[in-house]
């Protein structure tokens, strides 16, 4: 676990970044990741509205703004924005599809919705989660995108294959940004090497 000072370090290379570069979306994102994770949520909010600002499709800074929205007791807020992702801003991306099918109300008012929502994340590549979901939905139309149980000796492992490949076939998606990922990861205990940076206004990466 990362200690105090070394996350002050990370926020002052990581504020550095956003001065340099003030487009930098992946840099507010991971500002904002650092903020929650020193309890700042203000700052936090401020940096991934700002990423969302420069890219409204950007899911790695609306995620953990649907997670504060609903500890804050504004999920219908975290719906409504959702709703928007899905319908207008990112509509292949299977994660805010997936993510939308499990936050509506459960019930028979909503369950062709969540239904439809089910099958656009496994066509965007949300995996097995989707296949599951939609089976706890609608187990018939779960049933396409599962094997014959008695032709294969991993039905899950086959069943992530076939939701893979209604991705590969079903139009474009957004990928996740690696290198956000791969900063993400450096943060995790060793945040004084997450960005760096050299004297004297060299960039850091991206």
């Amino acid at each position: 676990v990362a200690s105090g000072l070394e996350l002050e370090e990370a926020e002052r290379l990581l504020r550095g970044v956003v001065e340099q570069r003030p487009a930098d979306v992946d840099g507010w994102t991971l500002l904002g990741d650092l903020e929650t994770r020193r309890g700042n949520l203000a700052a936090a909010t401020d940096s991934y509205e700002r990423a969302l600002k420069l890219a409204p499709d950007h899911w790695s800074a609306l995620a953990p703004r649907l997670v504060a929205l609903s500890s804050a007791g504004q999920s219908d807020e975290a719906i409504r924005r959702l709703e928007v992702f899905v319908a207008a801003t990112a509509p292949y991306d299977g994660r805010a599809a997936l993510e939308l099918a499990r936050r509506l109300p459960k019930g028979d008012a909503t369950r062709a919705r969540r239904i439809q929502l089910a099958e656009q994340a496994i066509r965007f590549g949300a995996g097995l989660d989707a296949v599951e979901l939609l089976a706890d939905l609608d187990p018939a139309a779960a049933a396409k995108y599962l094997p014959d149980p008695s032709t294969v000796s991993d039905p899950k492992v086959t069943a992530a294959e076939s939701s893979k490949k209604s991705s590969a076939t079903d139009g474009p998606r957004e990928t996740a940004r690696g290198d956000a990922k791969q900063e993400k990861k450096a943060l995790d205990g060793k945040t004084s090497t997450a960005i760096p940076m050299k004297q004297g206004g060299a960039k850091p990466p991206s």
